[in-house]
């Protein structure tokens, strides 16, 4: 008696794919590759899942006096004179005997320079720097908000004063409402806090920590 198999043949695997992405380089007058600046912006559409979603508490009230300068940009004026509204009134709040001064820019890109103009003429303690950025569809916005960081950071660190960097970029102008108007995220708010408390830091000796305890 013959025995008769059935034979069933496995589908044959097809061999894994390899994406080869080709960079072509080509450099532009700011010394940024085409690719760099393409990973910027793929990057700049991102959304993070994770994100500040309240304000750090406000500190104690400081009875010392304090000269504090608020350089605003007057760009997207709605949002950026609600951002002073929203500091001064908290700087009051905290620092009762607080002396603020103000100068105005055109645009984000010209505050570094107006900050530097407060540091040798008003000679504050500290400086608040204001200003909005609401991208569009080219890579100007980044930009100019990564040389004002730069810029604003190196101020600060050669004059040993702080500055406090509120240039904000944004996504769209509900994301500005959010965080110039609105109370949740308000960066005005947020920006006098942590002035307040810059300001005591630079006054105040630092504290000396015995090598005989643990310090965690």
């Amino acid at each position: 008696m013959r025995r008769v198999f059935s034979l069933f043949r496995e589908p044959p695997i097809k061999p894994a794919t390899t994406s080869v992405i080709t960079i072509k380089l080509t450099y532009t007058p700011l010394g940024l590759s085409q690719f760099a600046l393409s990973f910027l912006q793929s990057a700049a559409t991102l959304k993070p899942k994770l994100m500040s979603t309240a304000l750090p508490r406000r500190p104690r009230s400081f009875s010392s006096r304090s000269k504090i300068c608020i350089v605003r940009s007057t760009y997207n004026e709605k949002f950026t004179q609600a951002l002073v509204e929203n500091c001064v009134e908290e700087l009051k709040a905290i620092l009762p005997n607080v002396e603020i001064h103000m100068l105005e820019t055109p645009g984000g890109f010209e505050v570094p320079v107006t900050v530097e103009h407060a540091f040798e003429t008003i000679n504050p303690d500290l400086v608040i720097a204001f200003g909005l950025i609401i991208r569009g569809d080219t890579m100007h916005g980044d930009l100019i908000a990564s040389s004002i960081t730069n810029a604003l950071q190196e101020i600060s660190v050669r004059r040993i004063k702080p500055v406090i960097h509120q240039v904000l970029l944004v996504n769209n102008e509900e994301q500005a409402y959010a965080r110039c108007i609105g109370s949740d995220l308000n960066r005005g708010k947020e920006a006098a806090r942590a002035a307040c408390v810059m300001a005591q830091t630079m006054k105040e000796p630092a504290t000396t920590v015995s090598t005989k305890k643990a310090l965690f």
